[in-house]
Order: C-alpha cells, then structure tokens, then sequence
C-alpha cells in the first residue's frame, strides 16, 4: 500500500455518458459539482471559476 495517496471509490446513478460530459463540459460540470467556470475545458489549460449551487440536486443546493 502506497501511504501517499488517498484513494475514494463513489457509485454514481448516472449513465457512462451522463458522467462523461459533467466531468469533460465546464457548464456541465459546474452544474453537477457548484461551480461557475469562466471558459470551456481545454486540455493542459487551468480552469478558473466560482463556488455556486449545484444546479443538479436541490437538496444538495440548499445545503
């Protein structure tokens, strides 16, 4: 075992493709996650944004 790292495994109830574009879209992403990205994803670039509700869960958002 490899004390460096912290590894998490989470079963998500979503299809293979509904997660693929809320982790690969920045609008998706924000919406799922709580974040306002300023410009799309794109590789090797830093991403900027701001903390906001998900847009996905409304029990998550309330909270």
């Amino acid at each position: 075992m490899d004390s460096s790292r912290i590894e998490k495994k989470i079963i998500l109830k979503a299809t293979q493709e509904r997660v693929w574009s809320a982790i690969s879209d920045s609008a998706n992403f924000g919406a799922w996650f709580g974040v306002d990205i300023d410009d799309p994803f794109v590789a090797g670039k830093e991403a900027s944004g701001r903390i906001s509700p998900t847009k996905v869960d409304p029990d998550v958002a309330r909270l």
